[in-house]
């Protein structure tokens, strides 16, 4: 019989004995409190003392579990759980309790890690909790609240542990967006501060999510990142995906099964692998989407280019460049034509009011706000080529932009002003929400078109920046800030702000 009982107490006791002697001012027999760590500021994963005391003691008395379950023994069983819990306690929380939808359990549990999440607390176990909750297929609103606030109220700085964790909650809202928009951010930080857990999950919610929405380049792109750990769920997703595009290198059918094999999770995949095995390996064909009945042969221009307008708006909402442009020069050629302005003029009487060229520049504005919605190329596309309709629609979203960027910055700038510090996980959202509207205003354009955007956000967003690092001790966040404008300044050729917020980006984490 294994002696659990012994060495779960010498165990404890050891635990504690290496506590007092982690936290000792130096000499024997004085206990000085130390302040915990505010960052990781060390490798992916750490270990301790500690941590090799557990799996001394506890490691035996976890080994004996099926030994002690064969016997029949309540209290053996109970004792070697215990000894496994505390070896093990983020495979636990990962595997057990997260599948399970017990967020409390795995947020404690995940907790005892001395590994994985040596200095990354609360946002380890948090992102255990959060796991637990994104599994569950109605997530408890108590229970999200409930993880926000373990993320919130805390004197820890926060970790890109965290900040996964905020996104699987905000995928567990049905905010989507959102998620990705955190997922993506993540990429941002330190590598020293992305443990392969956190990595390992951005990439299985960004490949699941864009596999349920059909955007299998996205899936692709997900798999092909060198920044991410491999997954063999993500290589299956791969594999479908070339299925779908019809690539050349498409898997056939044994491989496919093959790599479902090889995957996990394989009860809940079975049946989406199936339909995929039964697709032909051939470029797909543009389905699926609503599809507008013909036009009756006497349809003038007003109906055909209306017609046209709405079919490229059904096929998914996104033009390329070119067929936007095109677009909108047959806009233009339908609202200058005399055709047109007849049947405006006649529509115009039989209403008794209206002026017609009023009419046709209310059209103009509505299509200028239309036309630049329409692709997420559009800001890229004025070009001295393109029609005054769409220059007209590119510089009103433009200026929208523009004046939601001012105004984030402004309140950032004033809050910070004021002392009305928000906490880290709300900072980290509006950061994540500048940066989108950036990453939409420098999308398609030249390099000093970029440039100006650059420059406007720049300076404010150092100092923000420094704010948080100085102030607040979030080193974490304010390195990420540092690495996201250091990128940009290189992008766009400003060797003065390259340096120096290369420089900010090596400071102590």
């Amino acid at each position: 019989m294994i002696p659990v009982g012994g060495i779960v107490a010498a165990a404890l006791l050891a635990a504690r004995a290496a506590s007092r002697a982690s936290n000792s001012g130096g000499g024997p027999g004085r206990y000085t409190p130390q302040p915990k760590p505010i960052t990781r500021g060390s490798p992916s994963h750490g270990i301790d003392g500690l941590a090799v005391l557990v799996w001394l003691f506890c490691g035996a008395g976890a080994m004996g579990l099926p030994a002690a379950i064969l016997s029949g023994e309540p209290v053996a069983i109970a004792l070697c759980t215990a000894c496994f819990v505390f070896s093990f306690p983020w495979l636990v929380a990962r595997k057990f309790f997260a599948p399970l939808g017990m967020f409390r359990c795995a947020y404690y549990t995940a907790n005892f890690s001395r590994y994985t999440w040596l200095n990354d607390k609360p946002g380890g176990p948090a992102l255990a909790a959060a796991l637990s909750l994104v599994h569950d297929d109605k997530p408890s609103l108590k229970g999200i609240a409930w993880v926000e606030k373990k993320l919130a109220d805390t004197e820890k700085a926060l970790q890109p542990s965290g900040v996964a964790a905020m996104a699987l909650l905000e995928a567990a809202k049905g905010q989507y967006d959102s998620a990705r928009a955190l997922f993506d951010s993540l990429l941002q930080f330190d590598k020293k501060l992305l443990p392969r857990a956190v990595r390992k999950i951005a990439a299985h919610w960004l490949a699941s999510d864009a596999a349920a929405r059909g955007d299998w380049e996205k899936v692709l792109a997900v798999a092909a990142d060198k920044s991410l750990p491999y997954s063999r769920l993500v290589a299956l997703l791969a594999s479908c995906g070339r299925r779908a595009l019809g690539r050349p290198d498409a898997p056939g059918n044994f491989t496919l099964w093959l790599a479902w094999l090889w995957a996990p999770r394989r009860v809940w995949t079975f049946f989406f692998v199936r339909a995929m095995s039964k697709r032909q390996v051939k470029p797909p064909r543009a389905t699926g989407a609503p599809v507008l009945a013909p036009l009756p042969n006497e349809a003038g221009p007003v109906a055909a280019t209306l017609h046209r307008h709405l079919s490229l708006r059904l096929r998914g909402g996104k033009l390329s460049a070119n067929e936007l442009r095109q677009l909108a020069q047959e806009w233009e050629a339908v609202l200058a034509s005399d055709r047109t302005l007849l049947q405006l003029a006649d529509r115009c009487a039989a209403l008794n009011g209206g002026e017609v060229h009023a009419t046709v520049e209310k059209v103009r504005d509505l299509l200028e706000t239309e036309l630049a919605r329409l692709s997420e190329r559009a800001l890229g596309t004025a070009g001295g080529e393109a029609p005054a309709l769409l220059r007209g629609g590119i510089t009103q979203r433009r200026e929208e932009l523009y004046e939601r960027l001012e105004r984030l910055m402004d309140q950032m700038e004033r809050r910070k002003q004021e002392k009305r510090e928000l906490d880290t996980p709300s900072e980290w959202r509006e950061v994540v929400a500048l940066r989108s509207l950036y990453a939409e205003l420098v999308q398609g354009v030249d390099v000093p078109e970029r440039h100006t955007v650059f420059t406007v956000v720049s300076n404010r967003l150092v100092n923000f920046a420094v704010w948080l690092y100085n102030d607040r001790a979030e080193r974490a966040v304010a390195n990420a800030i540092f690495r996201f404008i250091w990128t940009e300044a290189v992008a766009v050729g400003d060797e003065s702000s390259a340096k120096l917020n290369q420089k900010n980006s090596e400071c102590p984490l």
